[in-house]
């Protein structure tokens, strides 16, 4: 995929957290669990869902045995499928797998990869393929009512110190006694792939400032999580879009969309982009012409990276059964910082509705 991360590096630039880096950062994700001709099953067959020609050229010239899978292949492409089409496994989709828990992370990542990656080419190339399969949006749910897409429990225990290793333990108790959640269970679940967790940080690492400005960015971010039902990260960014100055009554409309009343001519466009993304992994082309009207080449490749980041985390996050952990960003040894930043969010709330 290395024509795939420079086309990243190019259209958006040389300068900022998103410059050219985003694509060598990408291209550093390093899976060990899954064996390299289950990753390329993965990789091309989300390529193919995804409409990204692009991507697919990858895979060409592999062998067309490659393509006959076994009975563990085929249940890998059924949840391949599952996990693009819906953005979690299903029950009876996670029993049929013939996977150890780093294998699944890492098949519920890959696919996120992927789809990450043909946004930008997609949107950027001005093409979609024919083999294109639509996610559809979560409409008629309400903050009250999300409907998460989660399991009744989690699907697995929390792993133990020995399993995710000493470092990645104490960064998530460390994490978790700063801001009260105890732990930070997203870090723990997905270092039970070590290689893969520890290549991805300086990726998520990257994330923010946007030039989008904090609002914009904060609003992609609790759409996207909106639209992958993701109660993991609502949690943690309708706690960080307060402090960013949103106010309540704009995160108790997200659900809605961009259709509800109340945004900017501006944040309708890009929750438009965000829900587009989502159902094709394309910006169509009205909403480019808008996009490319107001934002620059920059910005609108940060909507794609953006909302591609957090429905590469979420569909696993869902997949495990990972909640949001209580109490989080409200006590814990940082807590003065955390009513410092509510009540600086507050402030900037109120100065935007005025």
């Amino acid at each position: 995929m290395s024509e795939s991360y420079w086309r990243i590096g190019e259209v958006i630039g040389d300068s900022g957290p998103f410059g050219w880096g985003a694509g060598r950062l990408l291209r550093r994700f390093r899976y060990g669990a899954l064996t390299p001709e289950e990753c390329r099953i993965v990789a091309r067959h989300t390529a193919r869902l995804a409409g990204c020609e692009a991507l697919q050229g990858n895979w060409q010239d592999q062998p067309s045995t490659l393509w006959e899978p076994s009975e563990r292949h085929r249940v890998l492409i059924e949840a391949v499928e599952e996990l693009h089409r819906e953005r979690y496994l299903s029950d009876a989709t996670w029993a049929a797998l013939d996977l150890d828990p780093a294998q699944r992370v890492e098949l519920c990542f890959l696919v996120g990869h992927v789809d990450l990656i043909a946004m930008v080419r997609n949107s950027f190339d001005r093409v979609l393929g024919e083999a294109a399969v639509v996610t559809p949006l979560r409409t008629g749910r309400t903050v009250e009512s999300p409907a998460w897409l989660l399991p009744e429990t989690p699907r697995l225990p929390a792993p133990a110190r020995s399993e995710i290793g000493l470092r990645t333990w104490l960064f998530s108790k460390g994490t978790g006694l700063l801001n009260g959640g105890g732990a930070v269970y997203g870090v723990e679940m997905f270092s039970r792939s070590p290689r893969l967790f520890w290549s991805v940080v300086p990726f998520l690492a990257s994330i923010g400032p946007l030039s989008l400005g904090r609002e914009l960015g904060e609003l992609i971010t609790l759409r996207a999580t909106w639209n992958v039902g993701s109660e993991y990260h609502w949690g943690h960014h309708g706690r960080a879009a307060r402090f960013m100055g949103l106010s309540e009554a704009d995160i108790a409309r997200i659900p809605d969309g961009p259709t509800a009343p109340g945004w900017s001519e501006t944040e309708a466009l890009v929750l438009t982009a965000v829900d587009e993304l989502h159902e094709r992994r394309f910006i169509s082309d009205l909403t480019w012409k808008s996009l490319t009207a107001s934002f620059t080449t920059r910005q609108i490749a940060e909507i794609c990276l953006v909302t591609g980041n957090y429905e590469m985390l979420c569909m696993a996050l869902n997949s495990f059964g990972i909640r949001f952990e209580p109490n989080a960003w409200q006590g814990g040894l940082a807590a003065p910082l955390w009513s410092a930043l509510a009540y600086r969010g507050a402030r900037r709330a109120a100065a935007r509705t005025a």
